[in-house]
């Protein structure tokens, strides 16, 4: 007959066994695809290294397309970089995207009326300044760019009719620009 004491220290012997294979074996905690790239981009952002931080975040959105965030930044940097029209794309394709949070919805749109201020395109900007005023009704910061977009719209109309020799006043000018606001 075998002696209990042989039988617990063996089961407190397999016990311990079974502890380290389930240690050693148990699945490692993965990095999110994606996430490196992302990282040193973020650093060459910082470092005002903005091409060597686009080609990071195109890499970052290839392992993981569900990056909204490098999504953005890379929209915002090809604005940074003249390319305003290629930017807005970006932007309003991220837009179409379902299970967006309020706080990202306001992100993208706040990219894109900058993406339209920057190609002129103020119709346009006024129209992502209303989107996001219905995401957020008191948004300080898109009230600003959409009495600035306002503005500057009004003031490139009166230019153009004084182009067309129309003689406008300055006080009239500033009297239709208020109008806008």
């Amino acid at each position: 007959m075998i002696n209990p004491i042989y039988i617990g220290v063996g089961a407190i012997v397999l016990l311990i066994i079974a502890i380290i294979l389930v240690y050693f074996l148990r699945p490692k905690k993965k990095i999110k695809a994606g996430f490196t790239e992302y990282t040193e981009a973020l650093n060459f952002i910082i470092s005002g290294e903005k091409r060597r931080a686009l080609e990071k975040l195109r890499q970052a959105v290839k392992k993981n397309t569900a990056n909204i965030d490098a999504y953005i930044k890379i929209g915002d940097l090809l604005r940074e970089l003249g390319q305003p029209e290629q930017s807005a794309r970006i932007h309003l394709d991220l837009t179409v995207r379902t299970n967006l949070t309020n706080a990202y919805q306001v992100t993208i749109w706040r990219s894109l009326i900058l993406d339209y201020y920057a190609s002129k395109d103020y119709d346009h900007a006024l129209q992502a300044c209303n989107r996001v005023l219905e995401l957020e009704r008191n948004y300080a910061w898109t009230l600003s760019k959409k009495n600035k977009s306002s503005k500057t719209k009004a003031i490139g109309h009166l230019r153009l009719k004084r182009s067309k020799r129309t003689v406008i006043s300055q006080s009239r000018i500033n009297s239709r620009c208020l109008h806008f606001i």
